[in-house]
């Protein structure tokens, strides 16, 4: 806070003197109302930044024609959500989305995330949709790396904020227009991955994950929930499973611990009734020898009905899941239909 206080001084200090009576009369000619309109925002900006909304406001007030700069209103919005107003933040920031004339990318991160956290859709929607339409009506200026960044950074921010509150459609619309020619970040990637399990395209959420895998350098709660998600998904509890344990271990409390521990009791359930249902065949020693069924054929197929996975049935016949996919290697893993005969013992 200190450092932020002495740069602040010093931008006020500057301003201040660029705007001293005596330059004034001297130059008061060069100076239009634009002109000292961008210097007072500066000036909001700065009370903004060092949390004294009172004298923010206070100066902001001194703006007489506050609707002829389209940035004031982006100011006005800083303002408004910094005094805990976010209705009139919304409606501000709107505002400035509204006018052509707005330079859309200096958005501030912070409001972007205020935004999210309050549920203010429509500000979200309406900037990521401006961000879209620059890429796409000045292809120019946004070929540059720093603007494929800079695009690809603010619409991952606002398609995570869809998708951690599950509004996947949403989410999905803004993170698939990222710019995949650069690479993205590590929660982009989880993000997606996810969303192609939910749509059953599992092969698109192999490749995602993987490319969470390469790029991640830290792990929160909500990664290592999701990251369980898609791995469970993709039959693979070889993986699933630490990254629940780990999530247990370091976030204990946490809501997405709270989901990993019951979504294991309810395995655990299921597990349990499915042992209990399993058909326990009587000996057939008193049959007649002609007549007996062969053990080894009736033990070796299992016929897939409504529901089941190759997980459950590696863990109900003590198998693996690669064994199973090797002793039946015309089978696609996330098209299996019902009534497929699956080999559960190695081929002899």
């Amino acid at each position: 806070m200190l450092k932020y206080l002495v740069v602040v001084s010093g931008i006020l200090a500057f301003l201040g003197c660029s705007t001293s009576p005596t330059d004034s009369k001297k130059d008061h000619s060069t100076i239009n109302d634009a002109d000292t309109t961008r210097i007072t925002l500066s000036h909001v900006k700065a009370y903004l930044l060092i949390g004294n909304v009172k004298q923010a406001q206070k100066t902001f007030d001194t703006i007489s024609n506050s609707q002829t700069m389209p940035n004031t209103f982006l100011t006005l919005a800083e303002l408004r959500a910094a005094s805990g107003n976010a209705e009139a933040a919304q409606q501000a920031f709107l505002l400035a989305l509204a006018n052509d004339k707005l330079d859309k990318q200096p958005t501030s991160v912070t409001l972007i995330d205020y935004f999210c956290n309050q549920k203010k859709w429509p500000a979200l929607q309406g900037y990521a949709s401006s961000l879209v339409a620059i890429a796409s009506d000045n292809n120019v200026q946004n070929a540059s790396p720093s603007g494929i960044r800079f695009k690809n950074s603010a619409l991952t921010q606002i398609g995570l904020c869809f998708f951690y509150e599950q509004r996947f459609d949403e989410a999905q619309n803004w993170l698939q227009q990222l710019d995949v020619t650069q690479q993205l970040g590590p929660q982009a990637y989880l993000a997606l991955a996810r969303m192609a399990v939910e749509q059953k395209q599992y092969s698109a959420a192999q490749a995602l994950i993987n490319q969470y895998e390469v790029t991640k350098t830290k792990i929160d709660a909500k990664m290592l929930w999701t990251a369980f998600e898609v791995y469970q998904a993709l039959n693979q509890p070889d993986i699933a499973t630490p990254l629940g344990e780990n999530l247990r271990t370091l976030f204990p409390g946490n809501e997405y611990t709270r989901k990993y521990i019951l979504t294991k009791k309810r395995g655990e359930r299921l597990e349990r009734k499915q042992q209990e249902a399993m058909v326990v065949f009587p000996t057939i020693k008193s049959l007649p020898e002609e007549k007996q069924l062969s053990p080894t054929h009736e033990q070796s197929i299992h016929i897939m009905k409504k529901g089941e996975t190759l997980y459950q049935l590696s863990k109900r016949y003590g198998v693996t899941t690669p064994e199973l996919m090797s002793w039946n290697p015309n089978l696609v893993l996330d098209d299996i239909s019902i009534g497929t005969n699956i080999r559960i013992t190695p081929i002899r």
